[in-house]
């Protein structure tokens, strides 16, 4: 790989939005670094279409409403990273990641549902940008 390898990251792409976005990403050239959940499955099938596109992907197990793994996140993007492309750094970000409980109508407010959505909407994302400290493109965030 090249320093002028393109390098996105895109949560919560195992499907969906996060899906299209990281193929749409790969269709334009870039590399992509794709986070989930939890189906493995979904997320190497992401992986292979992006390869069959003619780039470079990987994809991570990543929870981002858990704050207490975010230092290991950290660590295990930059290594992803470096041994992927041999760099530390990457060029766009895209938070995507977000969570989505059944419920039924009247359980629609309860406190643990609101939690746990919250956590993963907001605080998972912000924390993403706020936190992580990691290099994109000459700066920090």
């Amino acid at each position: 790989m090249t320093d002028s390898t393109k390098i996105a990251i895109v949560t919560g792409a195992s499907r969906g939005i996060g899906r299209s976005i990281a193929l749409a990403l790969a269709r334009e050239g870039l590399d992509v670094v794709i986070t989930y959940r939890s189906n493995e499955q979904e997320a190497a099938g992401v992986v292979k279409e992006v390869q069959d596109l003619g780039r470079t992907a990987v994809a991570l197990r990543q929870d981002v409403a858990d704050f207490g793994s975010l230092d290991a996140s950290v660590a295990e993007i930059r290594t992803t990273l470096s041994d992927t492309w041999g760099r530390e750094t990457f060029d766009c970000l895209v938070n995507n990641a977000g969570i989505g409980q059944l419920s039924a109508f009247g359980e629609i407010g309860n406190p643990d549902n609101i939690g746990t959505t919250v956590a993963a909407v907001l605080s998972g994302r912000m924390r993403r940008v706020t936190a992580q400290r990691i290099e994109v493109g000459g700066f920090h965030i």
